[in-house]
């Protein structure tokens, strides 16, 4: 891996970081958890919204802004910030109950074609870490690294030269693959392949225009994958493989 990426990760890294710690002095998450707890949902939807808008990024807001819009019954709202807060988090089980909770209200409840076991088996092992998570194993596991090769060089016992340079071989390996996952992270977050549908019913067309005929109906709160843009519209494929055409103001990317 070439310096510039490992500089890139821990700049998101650190990006993170300052995000999160911005959060925390931000007196309007406080005041937004206030209002949550004394049932003023939109209250605090209006206070988390404008942290988010600032560019702010952080999966405990995102998670926070998806409970005020569940209580206050926009669903739909509350599923594509669930799913925001989980890219960023994978590995968060409140994330993923309260995310399964919310898709249990929605129209289209559809199973999603089965995946190769190794695809499942790849996409487990990448969500164990979030991208900051996996960053930071990076950092230790390069600090370990560099500590083993120095004690390779200065023991004297073959026996330790041998074990310390092993480790550091190891640790060394880990390094790497853990900045390739963080970065695979990061892809993930920031590409925008996903979507949910926002709109209450939204016929999907055979074609990107509105004289497109009408393949089927699909209503709000549903996870799509985008696949294509074409001015006002985009190409969706559904969990169940089906595909088709719709406005782009019908949906939000995750």
């Amino acid at each position: 891996m070439s310096y510039k990426k490992i500089i890139y990760t821990l700049a998101v890294l650190l990006s993170v970081i300052v995000t999160a710690f911005s959060q925390e002095l931000d007196p309007r998450i406080k005041n937004a958890n206030d209002a949550y707890t004394k049932g003023d949902y939109q209250p605090a939807i209006d206070q988390y919204t404008q942290v988010v808008n600032e560019g702010n990024v952080a999966p405990e807001l995102y998670f926070n802004l998806a409970n005020a819009y569940y209580k206050n019954n926009q669903i739909s709202l509350s599923i594509l910030n669930y799913e925001r807060a989980l890219k960023l988090k994978p590995d968060d089980e409140d994330i993923k109950f309260n995310l399964q909770m919310a898709n249990l209200k929605i129209v289209d409840k559809m199973d999603a074609i089965p995946q190769m076991f190794y695809q499942d088996w790849w996409e487990n092992f990448k969500n164990i870490f979030s991208m900051d998570g996996w960053a930071w194993l990076a950092i230790i596991s390069v600090f370990l690294t560099l500590t083993l090769f120095i004690l390779f060089l200065i023991a004297n016992v073959s026996a330790y030269k041998r074990i310390a340079f092993s480790l550091s071989i190891m640790f060394l390996i880990v390094s790497i693959s853990s900045f390739v996952f963080a970065q695979k992270q990061y892809k993930s977050v920031h590409e925008a392949g996903q979507a949910i549908v926002t709109s209450p019913t939204i016929v999907v067309k055979g074609s990107p225009a509105e004289t497109g005929t009408e393949l089927f109906v699909i209503h709000e709160g549903l996870k799509v994958i985008i696949t294509e843009n074409v001015g006002d519209w985009y190409q969706i494929k559904l969990p169940n493989g089906n595909q088709g055409w719709l406005k782009v103001s019908s949906v939000e990317i995750i």
